[in-house]
């Protein structure tokens, strides 16, 4: 009996959610939906968009479902979030100033050390980063909405906020991805298409989830960027 409650338990887990900010006028953001919906097409993958049999053991059910936000620009409460996920990989960082080039004077200052270091920009360090407020992020969301695909936010964005990791392009999609893929990252290619993908998919079962001392898995990859 209690077996039975505890398989239905862990079968009617919530999904992990990711969400995708899609501009349908930038070739970046239909190619990257379309390499997403590439993913879901995956043996390894295919059950993982609610199509899964309640036949298939729990921990082969499900474990993320895709939110689709077209020409629309983050929530206030979405926003605070991502910008607190920036600590988490670099990457994350160098994807926020990509898709809010408003939050930044592009012509002075990135938060990438290289391109500081290449440019004549000044290096913004995410600590010097501050977070708008309620009111100054609601004129920012007006302004969005009379000038929807200006220099305001710049879709796509790919958020996994299970894993607090955001992505702007096919590399950081890979990364996303690789927590879901049984196998790791695999040939999504159809047609013309030729990618071949490695990622190791190895994570820590003894982090401590909840402790903000935690060390994420991702924050060491690509340390060279900072």
């Amino acid at each position: 009996m209690m077996n039975s409650i505890f398989r239905s338990f862990k079968a009617t887990k919530p999904l992990n959610r990711i969400t995708f900010y899609h501009n349908p006028n930038s070739a970046a953001s239909l190619y990257l939906l379309e390499k997403l919906n590439r993913f879901s097409e995956l043996p390894s993958t295919f059950n993982r968009y609610g199509g899964a049999s309640q036949a298939l053991p729990p921990q082969e059910l499900g474990k993320f479902s895709v939110e689709l936000k077209e020409s629309k620009i983050p929530t206030y409460e979405e926003y605070t979030q991502v910008h607190d996920f920036l600590h988490m990989h670099p990457e994350n960082a160098l994807s926020f100033e990509q898709v809010f080039p408003v939050m930044f004077d592009s012509e002075t200052h990135t938060l990438c050390k290289k391109t500081a270091t290449n440019t004549n920009k000044q290096q913004k360090f995410l600590g010097d980063l501050e977070t708008f407020s309620r009111e100054e992020y609601e004129m920012i969301h007006n302004a969005f909405k009379q000038q929807p695909h200006g220099n305001i936010f710049r879709a796509p964005l790919v958020v996994d906020w299970e894993n607090s990791l955001i992505a702007v392009g096919e590399k950081g999609l890979d990364r996303i991805m690789a927590n879901y893929l049984s196998c790791g990252i695999q040939d999504t290619g159809k047609g013309d298409y030729n990618y071949s993908y490695k990622a190791n998919n190895q994570r820590k079962n003894t982090v401590d989830q909840h402790s903000h001392t935690h060390v994420h898995p991702h924050v060491a990859e690509f340390a060279d960027l900072f």
